[in-house]
Formats: C-alpha cells, sequence, structure tokens
C-alpha cells in the first residue's frame, strides 16, 4: 500500500536519525519533512547539553607505565553509545556513523582517546565541507596511525595511506560518469590511478609525525607534528599533472582538496550516501541528480548539508520505504529512542580502581558486539559491510545475539562481567514507564501503540500474533515478551 503521511515521517526518522518515540513522530508529521530537515541541518542551534551523562575520563592510573595507563578501555566508546541515544542533534549523528563506516578505523591498535577525538571531529564535519571532512579526518592521530602515514618519509613513503585516500575515501577505483555508471575505453573501465600517482601522493603527505606526550591529560595526550625534511614539497606529478604541493602541514588539505575536485569524486561519494540512507540500487538520475548539487558546492562550508537536503526531497527519497534492511546498530538505537529507553549515569559496582571511570551506556558496547557491529571495532577497511550489502551484516550469529540483546534490555538487569558485579542495569527498556505513555492497559490499545512505535503498524501476521499474544489486560510481563516479539520480527529488521 502507499504509505501514510506518518509512514513517511516515520521513514525519515529511520534513515537519517535512530528513529523517534510515536509523539515526536507526531511533531514531524505536523512540522513537515523539509522544515524537520532544515532544523536538523542548523545543528549547532539545536541545544544539545543533555546528550552525554559522562565526560570523559581525565586521569590515569598510573601516568607512568603505559602498559596499563588507561582506567577503562570502554569507557570512551560508551560516551558515543550515550550521544546517539540522547542526541536531539538526530541528523548529524547519523551523518557521523556514515563517516565513521566510511573512513573505516578499527581502535584495537590505537590509544581508545584518540579513537575518541577522531570521532569528535568526525561529527563536527559530518554536515560540513567534504574536503574539510577529508583533510582533517587524515590529519587525526588515529587515522595517521592507523594508516601508516605517521612517520611516512618521502624517501621510501609508506604508500599505504596515499592508496586508501583514492581507493576508498574519495575517487574510487574507476573513472566514473555522472549518473554513477563507470567511464569505458573499448569496453573497459578506466582506472582513476596507478601505482606512480600513489607513490608521488606519499611523498606529497609525508612528514607527519604523532607524539606522545607522557604524563598528559589522556584526551590530549597525542600531539601531530610536521617535519619538511621528511616531505618532498614544491612540485609533485601525479593524476596526469603537475602540482604545487606547499612544504608545510597543510601539504595533506592540498592534496584532499585536489582530489574533492577530481570528476570521479561526486558520483563515488554520491552513490555511496544513496546506498546507505535510501537504496541499494539508486537510479541513474538520482545518483546524477545529486551529483549536480554536490558539484554546485564542493566549495561551500555546508556542502554536505546541502546534499543530504536534495537526497531527502528527491521524489525518489520516499518512494525507497522500506527498501534496506536495518544496521544492528539501528536496531538497538531505534529500540531504546522509540520506546522508553532509559540510562543512568551511574550504579553501584564492585569495580575496584576502575569504578571512577564506569560510564553509563557500557553495557551497550557488549550488547552490540553479540550483534557483531561493535562501533569503534569494524573487522576491515569496508567497516561492516561493503556499501551496497548492508545484509550482510545480519549473520546468523548477529541474529542471535540481537534476541540476546533485546532479552536483557527487557530484563532490566545487563549481564555480570568477571571483573565487575552490576547490581543495577546501565540501560533498559522502561515497560512501566511504556505502559504510563500509552494510558491505558487494554490489549488492543496496547499492541496498536506498540506497532506504530516499532514497525509503522505492522504487517497483518505480526498484528494478529501480537494482539493475540497481548490479550485483553496484559501484566508488564505479557508486555515485555510483545516488545520482544515486534523486536525480532521480520517487519522490524525492514528500514
Amino acid at each position: 500500500d502507499t504509505p501514510t503521511d506518518r509512514q513517511l515521517a516515520q521513514h525519515l526518522l529511520r534513515r537519517f536519525a535512530y528513529s523517534e518515540s510515536p509523539a515526536m513522530v507526531d511533531q514531524v508529521v505536523g512540522l513537515g519533512a523539509s522544515a524537520w530537515v532544515d532544523q536538523q541541518l542548523n545543528w549547532s542551534t539545536i541545544d544539545d547539553t543533555h546528550s552525554m551523562l559522562n565526560q570523559p575520563p581525565h586521569k590515569y592510573v598510573n601516568p607512568l607505565n603505559c602498559d596499563f595507563c588507561l582506567p577503562n578501555y570502554y569507557a570512551f566508546e560508551a560516551l558515543v553509545y550515550q550521544h546517539n541515544m540522547f542526541t536531539n542533534r538526530q541528523l548529524q549523528a547519523k551523518m557521523e556513523l556514515h563517516w565513521l563506516e566510511h573512513f573505516s578505523i578499527n581502535t584495537s591498535n590505537l590509544d581508545p582517546p584518540n579513537m575518541y577525538n577522531y570521532d569528535q571531529v568526525v561529527r563536527a564535519d559530518a554536515l560540513g565541507n567534504f574536503a574539510k571532512l577529508v583533510s582533517d579526518v587524515a590529519v587525526t592521530p588515529a587515522m595517521l596511525q592507523w594508516l601508516n602515514n605517521d612517520g611516512n618519509k618521502a624517501k621510501g613513503p609508506n604508500v599505504n595511506w596515499a592508496r586508501e585516500l583514492m581507493q576508498l575515501y574519495t575517487t574510487g577505483v574507476f573513472k566514473l560518469n555522472p549518473d554513477g555508471t563507470q567511464v569505458l575505453k573499448k569496453g573497459r573501465p578506466v582506472l582513476n590511478y596507478v601505482g606512480a600517482d600513489i607513490k608521488a601522493m606519499a611523498k606529497a603527505m609525508s612528514g607527519y609525525n604523532v607524539v606522545f606526550q607522557e604524563g598528559a591529560d589522556p584526551m590530549n595526550n597525542y600531539a601531530v607534528t610536521f617535519n619538511p625534511s621528511l616531505q618532498i614539497g614544491g612540485t609533485v606529478n601525479f593524476l596526469g599533472g603537475n602540482h604545487t604541493i606547499p612544504r608545510n602541514a597543510t601539504a595533506i588539505a592540498t592534496v584532499a582538496n585536489f582530489l574533492a575536485h577530481q570528476p570521479s569524486t561526486a558520483p563515488f561519494e554520491v552513490t555511496e550516501l544513496l546506498k546507505r540512507f535510501v537504496t541499494e540500487k539508486p537510479s541513474k538520475k538520482y545518483v546524477s541528480d545529486i551529483v549536480k548539487v554536490w558539484n554546485a558546492n564542493v566549495d561551500a562550508p555546508d556542502q554536505l548539508a546541502q546534499v543530504v537536503k536534495a537526497i531527502i526531497l528527491h521524489p525518489q527519497f520516499n518512494a525507497a520505504y522500506h527498501a534496506l534492511p536495518k544496521q544492528p546498530i539501528e536496531k538497538v538505537f531505534g529500540a531504546l529512542r522509540q520506546l522508553p529507553g532509559k540510562m543512568q549515569a551511574s550504579t553501584t559496582k564492585a569495580c575496584g580502581e576502575f569504578q571512577d571511570f564506569q560510564q553509563a551506556g557500557q553495557s551497550l558496547e557488549g550488547l552490540t558486539a553479540e550483534t557483531g557491529q561493535e562501533l569503534f571495532y569494524p573487522p576491515n577497511v569496508f567497516s561492516f559491510f561493503i556499501p551496497g550489502h548492508i545484509e550482510t551484516a545480519n549473520t546468523t550469529s548477529s541474529v542471535v545475539g540481537q534476541t540476546d540483546m533485546f532479552s536483557q534490555l527487557l530484563e532490566v538487569s545487563p549481564p555480570q562481567s568477571d571483573t565487575c558485579k552490576g547490581t543495577g542495569a546501565d540501560v533498559w527498556i522502561d515497560v512501566p514507564t511504556l505502559l504510563a505513555n500509552i494510558g491505558s492497559s487494554d490489549g488492543h490499545k496496547v499492541a496498536n501503540y506498540l506497532l506504530d512505535a516499532l514497525v509503522d503498524g505492522g504487517s497483518p501476521g505480526l498484528r494478529a500474533t501480537v494482539i493475540n499474544y497481548l490479550g485483553s489486560v496484559p501484566d508488564n510481563a505479557t508486555v515485555q515478551g510483545a516488545v520482544w516479539l515486534i523486536l525480532n520480527s521480520p517487519d522490524y529488521g525492514v528500514n
């Protein structure tokens, strides 16, 4: 059936937010999609003071022994989970997730504060200018270390960063037409770059060094310096021409800006955005229409905001209603935001010296890991899935983990770890508050509310199952069971 205005509002809030409560859906329906988008794109004016319950740790357990210098390895990741759950800057948060997946970094070999600071850079630039986003990401300690551009020397350069910068982050491997199709020569795709281009760019972007400052605040204990003697400046030949590269710390920004203006960059980036947010098979017209907006705003400080707005207001956005599977992490935050999800700042835990750093939402790190999508631990350079293949994130293991995760969120008590016995939940779905919001104990009204909140009303089969399960006057435990059934249904897995 043709989606109703309410269902289209829910569609918008799933794709470009982490979903919303029925009351917030009512507001968006009344406001209109375009006005909601304008509000969200003007993100700096939205009050975000309550988006975090904790602050980052600002001291070490032992500053002089950095084999064990961090008080809590997962505290920084938990802060990002807090933000995703509570922020009113939802469109920015969803774009933040996109760019974290685009510029995929695994924190396993990094100092956790570096990854947290990296996330802050991505968040700040998520709706800004693409060239600035690329250059800002490139000079974070996290990215410099992750792709081996830390200490890179023009003499015998490490080409890892230069290669990934083009292959994954800007132009892509092959030349593209404005509609996203490959440029062909004698029936074969044409390469955007060759090995000599990668090597020359690696030399141009060398000279950056990450320096550890022993005993400093853990949130600012890495500095980035530039050594011009390690870099080749002046005229550098790559991608078919000579380019003037400054012999200072703006070298990477110069290269990033050049790549942002390459003809293939717009269709490469736009296609990925459409595959992640709209449909895994975007039409050539949709791609070319958004590419025009991308190129028209290529130097604008709000380039990405203009692109996102054009994607949402395009007629083919609403035509893609229920055309994608959800990412596992979207299922988690959707449940917590559509229902009364709760998170408390602290719980009594026997954590010894680590107690001060037990962050709210830290159990989500373990719970989302069960679903196969823990935020700071992507499995490879394509993050959790190659764009256009979201369904590969839904493995048998992740689905089993999902059922366990939703059980734990509904049972109010997170699992106890070997080292820290929890005496109360830090994250849970609050069923008593849910029933108060519904304002009725009638089984039919409860079913209608849950189905509207979670699955746009639900399919006839799911509706019949939930109504039958709830009965006439369900108790709290029965409502918990009904929520669990919906969250694990195929209906809820559709975006």
